[in-house]
C-alpha cells in the first residue's frame, strides 16, 4: 500500500528521536526500502561528520587550555567546562527517566563525572605544585602550603 508523503516523514521523524532500528525495515514501508536506506544512510554520515567536528573542536580547546598536544591524551581529557557541563545535563535528564534501571545508570554516571571532576582538580593542584616546584621551590614546602591553606 502506498504511503503519503506525510507519512514517510512522520515515519522519518520517530526515527530521528529513536534511531535503535533500520527504518528501511520498517513493516508496511517495503516499497521505500532504497529510498528509506538512502536516507539513513544519509542522516548517519551527517552525524558521523558532526561527531568528528565536535570532537576535533574539543580536542583543540583541550589543547589550547592544557598545553598537551598528543592526540591521544588529548582525546582522554576533558575540561573542567565538558565535565561540568555532562553533569547539569544529566541533572536535566535523570528527573524525566520512567525506568528504574534507566535512573540507576545515569546516577551512576552523575557519580563518576563528578569523581572524575574531584580527580581533576586534585590533578591540577598537583600539577601546579610540580610546577612551583621546577621553579626552584621546596616541593614538600609547597604541598603543605595547600594542605595548611585548607
Amino acid at each position: 500500500m502506498q504511503k503519503t508523503k506525510e507519512e514517510i516523514e512522520a515515519l522519518k521523524e520517530n526515527w530521528m528521536k529513536d534511531p535503535c532500528w533500520d527504518i528501511e525495515t520498517t513493516e508496511s514501508f517495503e516499497e521505500y526500502t532504497e529510498e528509506l536506506l538512502i536516507w539513513r544512510k544519509q542522516i548517519e554520515s551527517e552525524w558521523e561528520a558532526a561527531r568528528i567536528e565536535r570532537e576535533e573542536a574539543r580536542a583543540d580547546l583541550v589543547r589550547e587550555q592544557t598545553g598537551v598536544v598528543e592526540i591521544d591524551i588529548v582525546s582522554a581529557l576533558y575540561t573542567f567546562g565538558e565535565i561540568e557541563g555532562k553533569v547539569a545535563s544529566l541533572d536535566r535528564y535523570i528527573p524525566n527517566l520512567e525506568n528504574f534501571t534507566d535512573t540507576v545508570i545515569a546516577e551512576l554516571e552523575q557519580t563518576q563525572i563528578r569523581t572524575n571532576l574531584l580527580i581533576a582538580a586534585q590533578l591540577k593542584r598537583i600539577a601546579d605544585a610540580l610546577e612551583m616546584a621546577n621553579a626552584g621551590n621546596d616541593l614538600v614546602r609547597v604541598l603543605n602550603m595547600g594542605a595548611i591553606k585548607e
